[in-house]
């Protein structure tokens, strides 16, 4: 999963930098992100024939310039293994507007596919790699949580669909107070 966690990464320094080089730096602080302990539920998800590896994780951390809280949690069934995380990086809504950018995307190579959707009415976007057999799901919700599913020896995107079902991201989006 090193390879897809490094195309993850890539793929949210690309929605920060387009929001940096749009000045939503300047125009807009971060906001205080929600304390991890608040996320944790959202993580901690009932999955049938799914076994949590150990108890769902989180932190919490404030530096100026860099505020950011998340929480994680594994998952394995067989030779399955999911993780779910969500990301509270105090965004602002230009970020998540950046993110909306890549509304409309598809693209399909002999190493897998990449294509936006929405889950439960917020932005995302959908990865499979054919030959490692890895998926992954990133959710923007409200502008402002980032929404992490990932697994690996799945067949397709399916089972993170399924789990992102069942998280109630409506009532996470409105952790984020207004402003």
């Amino acid at each position: 999963m090193r390879s897809k966690l490094m195309r993850s990464l890539l793929f949210v320094i690309i929605i920060l930098v387009g929001g940096v080089a749009s000045g939503w730096t300047q125009a807009q602080a971060p906001a205080q992100p929600v304390n991890f302990k608040e996320l944790l539920p959202f993580v901690k998800i009932e999955l049938p024939d799914w076994e949590l590896v150990k108890e769902p994780e989180g932190m919490t951390m404030k530096h100026p310039g860099m505020m950011m809280s998340q929480a994680g949690a594994e998952y394995k069934s067989g030779e399955k293994f999911l993780e779910v995380n969500v990301v509270d990086g105090g965004m602002t809504p230009m970020a998540g507007a950046n993110f909306g950018l890549m509304k409309g995307v598809e693209v399909e190579s002999t190493e897998g596919t990449t294509k936006t959707i929405e889950v439960q009415g917020f932005q995302a976007i959908e990865q499979y790699q054919h030959q490692e057999q890895e998926a992954s799901l990133t959710i923007m919700v409200g502008n402002r949580f980032m929404v992490n599913l990932k697994g690996q020896g799945l067949e397709n995107t399916q089972v993170l669909k399924d789990v992102a079902a069942k998280m109630d991201l409506n009532k996470l989006a409105t952790l984020a107070p207004a402003k």
